[in-house]
C-alpha cells in the first residue's frame, strides 16, 4: 500500500503544528514568530487556524529592536509573513505596520551603523542577513531605510551581490558547516524565502537548487530519518537525539521515516507552508535504506589551496568566504581581516593573530597554520548505510588540531543508540563549545572504510597564538548509552551493543572505566544506565565495527568472532583482523590499509555515491536535482 504523498506529509505536519499551543514566549527569540506561520497558513487555504498568538511575533521583533544575537533567525520568519500573509485577517493593519517598521529599521550588515550584540561571520547568518536584507529591499524599494538612510532598492542590490556569491560558493565547494542539523535548517529557511519570493528570476532559481543540494546531502547522510553523520558544527542534542533534530524533522517530512515529529523545524514549516518541493529523486535517496550505500563528498576548502580553485585569501571580495568558514585568523588571511575591519578590532585580541604571525615571521620562528579556533576546513565525508545502521566519519580531518564543534565520527543503529568517542573539554568553557561533549578539544584521526572504524585520539596542548592552549582535558571518552540498545555485552576489552537487527562493537586498546550518568543525561537519553566510557588517558585508539543479523547471523556470533579478532598496537601504529574486511592498517603518521590496498582518504568528489557523480570546485549540480523528475524517479526506484 502507497504511504502519504509529500504533499500530504507536508500538511498533516502543518496542520500537526498549527494545534500546538507553544504558551508564553520565553528564552530564545529567534523562533518564537514562526509558531505563528502555520496558522497563518491554514487560514489562507481556508482551513481552521488553530493556536495563533500576537506575542509569539512580538517577542522576535524584540530581537529587532535590540539588536541581539541571532534577530536573524527571526527577520527570515517576519519577512515570510509580509509577503505570503500581507492580507491575513489574523494580523491586522496595527500588526503589519508594526512588523513594517521594525525591518525598515533593522541592521542588516555588520558595516551599517549602531551597536549590536550580533554574529554575523558565519554561512548560516550570512545566507540569512542576505536573504531577509533583498527581501526587505524589494518589498520597500523606494523607501528609506531609517538605520543606514540608504533606499530599499540600495538595500536590494547590496544583498544579491552577497548572495550571488554565496550560492555560487556552495555549488562549487558545499558547506563549510558539513551536514549540521541544526545549521541547515537556517540555511534552508533563507534559501526557500529567496526561491518563493526573490524578484530576480537567476538568483530565485540559483536559490532553489541550492535549497534541493543541501536536502540531497540531508538525504545521502541520514538513516531512517536519523541525522547520524558526520557534521561540521552540532551541539549535543544534535549528536545524542538524532530522532530530534530540525533535518529529521525535514527528512520524515519529506520522505516519511518514520511518525511526522512534533517538534518546529524551520525548513519543514516554510517547506509546508510554501510553494516548493523536494524533488522525487531526492525523497527516494532518502528513503533507500535497504540497500547498502557507499557515499563520499567533500565539503569546504582550506585557505592555502583555495586560490588554485579562484577563492583568494588576499581579496576582501573573497573573505567572507573564509569567515563563514571560520579560517579569519588564518596566516593567509589575516591581513584581510584587518582590512576588512579597516583596521579596528571587534574585540581586545581580535588581530592576535596578525601580530603574532608578524613576529614569527621576524624571528624566523615557524607557526602551527591551523592552530586556529572555530575553524572549519576542507573535510572528506565518508557514510556508510546499510538496512541496520550507518557509520560516518570525516576522513582524517585536521588531526591534533583545536576543535569547535566538528562532529568527527557516529555509529548509528536507532533513535538513541548511537556510538561516537570526543576529547572533553571543561564544562566552563564558554558558550560551551567544544565542551564536555561537544566537538573534541582536540581533533582525533578518524578513518573508515564500510563498516569499520579507527579513532586516533592524541591530546596535546594546543596553543592559539601566544595564548594559553586551547580547552580540553587529558582524557578521551566515548558515547555508548547502554540503555538505549536492546542488549548489550562487555567481553575481552569490547563492548557490544545490539539495536534491532543492527550490531556495534567499539573497543579501546587502554584501560576503561563506565561513569555513573549524570541526571541531565539520563532525562535526553530516557534511562539511568551508564553512557560514558571513560579512558583517563591522553593518547587512545578505539575500534570500532558494525554488522547485522544479515551479514553475521546471531549477535553472539558477532559478539564472539570480535572478541576473538586480532588488535593490537596504538595511535602510531594500529593493526586490526577485522572478520569481514581483514587486514585493516593505520596510524598517526599512516594512511588507511585494508586488506593489502590503500583507502583514499582525500580529495572526495563533491558527491560520489550510487545516485550522481560530481568533481569538487566545478559547478555542476547533480542531475537528480536538475534532470526530469520522472527520469530520476524511475532511476532511484531500480534501488528503493
Amino acid at each position: 500500500m502507497m504511504g502519504p504523498t509529500h504533499d500530504e506529509r507536508l500538511a498533516t505536519y502543518l496542520r500537526q503544528l498549527a494545534r500546538t499551543d507553544w504558551g508564553a514566549p520565553s528564552g530564545f527569540g529567534g523562533r518564537t514568530c514562526f509558531q505563528a506561520i502555520a496558522p497563518l497558513e491554514l487560514e489562507r487555504r481556508g482551513e481552521p487556524a488553530g493556536v495563533f498568538r500576537w506575542e509569539w511575533i512580538d517577542y522576535s521583533l524584540g530581537l529587532l529592536r535590540d539588536r541581539k544575537d541571532c534577530q536573524d533567525f527571526a527577520m527570515v520568519g517576519l519577512l515570510r509573513m509580509l509577503y505570503r500573509y500581507g492580507d491575513s485577517r489574523m494580523l491586522s493593519a496595527e500588526h503589519r505596520d508594526c512588523i513594517t517598521s521594525v525591518l525598515r529599521a533593522a541592521k542588516y550588515d555588520e558595516s551599517d551603523p549602531g551597536r549590536d550584540s550580533c554574529c554575523w561571520h558565519t554561512e548560516n547568518h550570512q545566507v540569512q542577513y542576505a536573504a531577509s536584507e533583498l527581501l526587505a529591499g524589494q518589498l520597500f524599494p523606494d523607501a528609506v531605510f531609517a538605520n543606514t538612510g540608504k533606499t530599499g532598492k540600495w538595500h536590494r542590490d547590496r544583498a544579491a551581490e552577497k548572495l550571488h556569491l554565496w550560492l555560487d560558493w556552495r555549488r562549487r565547494f558545499s558547506f563549510s558547516e558539513w551536514n549540521s542539523s541544526c545549521y541547515y535548517d537556517e540555511d534552508a529557511a533563507a534559501l526557500l524565502n529567496l526561491a518563493e519570493y526573490a524578484q530576480d528570476d537567476e538568483l530565485r532559481r540559483r536559490a532553489e537548487l541550492v535549497f534541493r543540494q543541501l536536502v540531497l546531502h540531508v538525504a545521502l547522510n541520514t538513516w531512517r530519518g536519523l541525522t547520524g553523520a558526520s557534521q561540521g558544527r552540532a551541539y549535543l542534542a544534535d549528536q545524542i537525539a538524532p530522532d530530534e533534530t530540525p533535518m529529521a524533522t525535514l527528512a520524515r517530512v519529506c520522505w516519511g521515516d518514520g511518525p511526522l515529529p512534533r517538534r518546529m523545524g524551520l525548513a519543514a514549516l516554510l517547506l509546508a507552508a510554501g510553494t516548493v518541493r523536494v524533488p522525487p529523486a531526492v525523497q527516494a535517496v532518502g528513503r533507500d535504506c535497504d540497500q547498502d550505500m557507499e557515499n563520499r563528498e567533500r565539503h569546504g576548502l582550506d585557505a592555502d589551496e583555495a586560490a588554485a580553485f579562484g577563492v583568494h585569501p588576499d581579496q576582501l571580495r573573497d573573505y567572507p568566504f573564509f569567515a563563514g568558514a571560520g579560517q579569519a585568523h588564518h596566516h593567509l588571511v589575516v591581513d584581510t581581516t584587518h582590512a576588512y575591519y579597516k583596521g579596528q578590532p571587534k574585540w581586545p585580541g581580535f588581530f592576535a593573530g596578525r601580530d603574532f604571525y608578524r613576529r614569527c615571521r621576524e624571528r624566523g620562528q615557524p607557526f602551527d597554520t591551523w592552530a586556529l579556533p572555530h575553524a572549519l576546513g576542507h573535510a572528506d565525508l565518508y557514510t556508510y548505510r546499510t538496512r541496520d545502521y550507518m557509520l560516518g566519519c570525516a576522513q582524517d580531518y585536521h588531526p591534533g588540531a583545536p576543535g569547535y564543534q566538528q562532529f568527527i565520527w557516529c555509529a548509528t543503529l536507532g533513535r538513541r543508540a548511537v556510538v561516537f568517542t570526543t576529547n572533553p573539554s571543561p564544562a566552563d568553557v564558554p558558550y560551551g563549545r567544544p565542551g564536555p561533549w561537544v566537538g573534541n578539544g582536540v581533533l582525533p584521526k578518524v578513518v573508515q572504510h564500510r563498516n569499520v572504524l579507527v579513532a586516533l585520539h592524541r591530546v596535546r596542548p594546543v596553543s592559539i597564538f601566544d595564548d594559553r592552549p586551547w580547552w580540553r582535558e587529558d582524557r578521551v571518552h566515548a558515547w555508548f548509552p547502554r540503555g538505549a540498545f536492546d542488549e548489550v555485552v562487555d567481553r575481552n576489552g569490547w563492548c557490544f551493543g545490539r539495536k534491532y537487527e543492527g550490531f556495534v562493537g567499539l573497543r579501546p586498546l587502554k584501560e576503561a572505566a563506565w561513569a555513573p550518568i549524570q541526571p541531565g543525561l539520563a532525562a535526553q537519553v530516557g534511562c539511568n544506565q551508564p553512557c560514558e566510557w571513560v579512558v583517563n588517558d591522553t593518547d587512545v585508539a578505539w575500534v570500532c565495527e558494525l554488522g547485522s543479523a544479515r551479514s553475521h547471523g546471531s549477535f553472539a556470533s558477532f559478539v564472539e568472532r570480535l572478541a576473538r579478532a586480532r588488535v593490537e598496537g596504538g595511535i602510531d601504529h594500529l593493526v586490526y583482523e577485522s572478520p569481514t574486511l581483514g587486514l585493516v592498517e593505520t596510524g598517526w603518521q599512516m594512511g588507511l590499509n585494508v586488506g593489502g590496498r590503500a583507502m583514499g582518504l582525500h580529495d572526495y568528489p563533491l558527491f560520489d555515491n550510487p545516485y550522481c557523480h560530481v568533481p569538487f570546485g566545478s559547478g555542476e549540480m547533480p542531475g537528480l536535482i536538475t534532470r526530469a523528475a520522472a527520469e530520476w524517479s524511475s532511476r532511484c526506484s531500480q534501488r528503493c
